[in-house]
């Protein structure tokens, strides 16, 4: 259940926006709207891109802070490819279209020369492969396209999304707003529950806040329950204290709401969210200067922890983020859920990190080249190298020189650099690169994640030699780690106290993965999780260590195995035998010696009288 309860007050002596009957000393909940798109109110009729490379919409921001592109990228608006009809694959260089099925595509080597003085940029392309021919939709906006498809292959535009919605309009609502219509306050089921970031109230015929009825909305928001007249149109004859009482809470979510009232002012901004779940469930926001994020198990509140020491103290489960692990604001969630099913056997409950791509920053430092042997120019000592792991499958790497050193070469814009990347004397890979009208060389070093796995290990670890190949000499550098000493995110799960513990394993948070957490997967989830290395398991706790690279984020699932019995039950085996064997032996040996069994049964008796003379004396 969920209590809505305020009161305000009256009193505004200085007649103050903000007090009073003039100002915020009214209160009213509305949810707040998740979406708004260019042509209504959560609608994207049109597909658009910001100048930061967001769609225009006001996910995220309030609408008109950021220029849009139109027709850039897909939207809610544009309907998925039909699966079912001869054209269900989306077009992978061209979302507005449609292709066939039997599609694919295969990429020609396309050289650019860059423009040089008075002659303008040329790019020359190779001839398709065999079977395949330009695509044609492509070379429409650029002759020059790389792409070629296999002959045979079309597609056609991806449909719009027609103007249908879910969710019917209340007629009676048409009375009081005769102009809207499905297209301007329609909106899908899964955008219903609210945005942080808007400030706009979302239309009743759209809300789910916590499964309430729209009685009980209309309640919230305009105080109809409880209001007897007066001036409402923005709340200023509402009386200060509102009761909604207690209503049961129908619907799982998370459900951002505001106060439309106090938004009415400049310097007002009041919204707030509720998370309902079936699990615990602890969100918050960790940035630069790390901290613990911690969750219990106990029904009762147990007081506000306010240093990291009081919250790993205080909590079952916690997390701690070291400082500097994250460049920027980050919301992290932890949620518990008990193990459901027979796929897998646990000796805690899942834990469950988001996001997926949790992971530690690793800064590496920007490095002067040198040059290897006896040649040098004036030019090495100006060359300098940066590099970053942008995530499992991709290194960005800079190269440039003072005063741009490199634009001052022979020939610079038309001559090609080599850069080599090595872990000792192994060469990782060799790359071909022009300099930039900025002076720099700059690229990306990428592969599939499984090819990626151990560079990118190896240029996290500070091991990674990059090479620059100019005019045959060789200027070179180890490109090494501003911290090496960098810790990564430490968890800690509650375990069920038992004689032999189990080993901590990570699942992925996928739908597989998923589904070995709800139960419904039964078979191969052991061959989808790995072990967690170096976790410490006992005491009832596990604790380990995650987020150290891209090639392993801390996002996933975390759960204890069940420990072993065998060696226990061999134990407590062999103890019984060896009692048994005294036991038997015992007998035999008495029954061929009574007379030192005769011994053996006055010990006891003797012992005792002896003690009792002893205390009698003493006393």
């Amino acid at each position: 259940c969920v209590h809505f309860q305020w009161t305000g007050s009256n009193t505004n002596p200085h007649n103050n926006d903000g007090q009073g009957q003039a100002g915020s000393d009214r209160s009213n909940v509305a949810q707040t709207e998740y979406i708004r798109g260019e042509g209504g109110r959560g609608v994207q009729n049109y597909g658009g891109k910001g100048a930061f490379g967001t769609t225009w919409t006001t996910k995220g921001m309030e609408p008109g802070m950021e220029p849009w592109v139109y027709n850039s990228s897909p939207t809610m608006y544009d309907v998925q490819c039909n699966a079912t009809s001869l054209y269900s694959k989306v077009h992978p260089y061209n979302w507005q279209r449609c292709a066939m099925a039997s599609c694919t595509w295969r990429t020609r080597f396309c050289v650019t020369t860059p423009a040089n003085n008075s002659i303008p940029a040329t790019t020359t392309c190779d001839a398709c492969a065999n079977g395949y021919e330009v695509d044609a939709d492509l070379a429409a906006a650029n002759p020059n396209t790389p792409y070629c498809r296999n002959i045979g292959c079309t597609s056609v535009p991806r449909p719009p999304n027609p103007k249908t919605w879910v969710a019917g309009l209340d007629p009676l609502l048409a009375p009081y707003s005769p102009s809207y219509n499905a297209s301007q306050i329609g909106l899908y089921d899964n955008l219903r529950n609210g945005h942080f970031a808007t400030s706009h109230p979302e239309h009743l015929d759209n809300v789910t806040f916590l499964g309430f009825s729209r009685e009980l909305l209309v309640n919230l928001a305009i105080l109809n329950n409880l209001q007897l007249g007066g001036e409402m149109s923005e709340l200023n004859d509402a009386g200060t204290y509102f009761d909604h009482g207690a209503h049961v809470v129908s619907k799982m979510g998370t459900f951002f709401y505001m106060c439309t009232r106090n938004n009415n002012f400049s310097n007002r901004d009041q919204k707030a969210k509720i998370v309902v779940s079936e699990k615990k469930q602890k969100t918050d926001i960790v940035g630069g200067p790390g901290g613990t994020i911690g969750m219990s198990n106990q029904e009762t509140f147990t007081g506000i922890s306010r240093t990291d020491k009081e919250k790993q103290a205080n909590n079952d489960y916690w997390m701690n983020v070291p400082v500097d692990c994250l460049s920027g604001a980050t919301s992290v969630t932890m949620a518990a859920s008990p193990i459901g099913g027979t796929g897998l056997t646990a000796s805690s409950d899942f834990l469950l990190i988001a996001p997926g791509n949790l992971v530690c920053n690793n800064p590496l430092r920007t490095t002067q080249l040198s040059p290897l042997g006896s040649r040098r120019r004036d030019l090495t000592q100006s060359l300098w190298t940066q590099l970053q792991v942008l995530n499992a499958s991709a290194v960005w790497y800079k190269v440039w020189g003072e005063d741009g050193a490199l634009l001052k070469l022979p020939n610079a814009a038309n001559r090609q650099f080599t850069i080599q990347f090595r872990d000792g004397a192994t060469v990782l890979t060799t790359l071909q690169n022009y300099v930039d009208s900025s002076g720099a060389l700059t690229g990306i070093w990428s592969g599939t994640p499984e090819a990626m796995v151990n560079n990118i290990l190896t240029v996290e670890n500070g091991n990674v030699w990059i090479f620059l190949t100019i005019d045959g000499t060789q200027y070179a550098s180890q490109v090494e780690l501003v911290n090496p000493q960098r810790t990564g995110i430490v968890v800690r799960i509650p375990v069920s106290v038992t004689a032999t513990y189990g080993k901590v394993f990570w699942l992925p948070d996928t739908e597989a993965g998923r589904q070995c957490v709800n139960g419904t997967r039964v078979d191969g989830c052991s061959s989808i999780r790995e072990e967690v290395p170096n976790a410490q398991v006992g005491n009832g706790e596990a604790v380990f260590t995650v987020g150290l690279s891209q090639t392993a984020p801390a996002g996933g699932y975390y759960y204890v195995s069940e420990g072993s019995n065998v060696a226990m039950i061999i134990g407590v085996t062999v103890a019984c035998f060896v009692i048994a064997v005294a036991a038997v032996g015992s007998a035999i040996y008495f029954r061929k010696h009574p007379d030192k069994w005769d011994t053996v049964k006055l010990w006891g008796p003797r012992q005792y009288r002896s003690l009792r003379r002893s205390f009698a004396s003493h006393v």
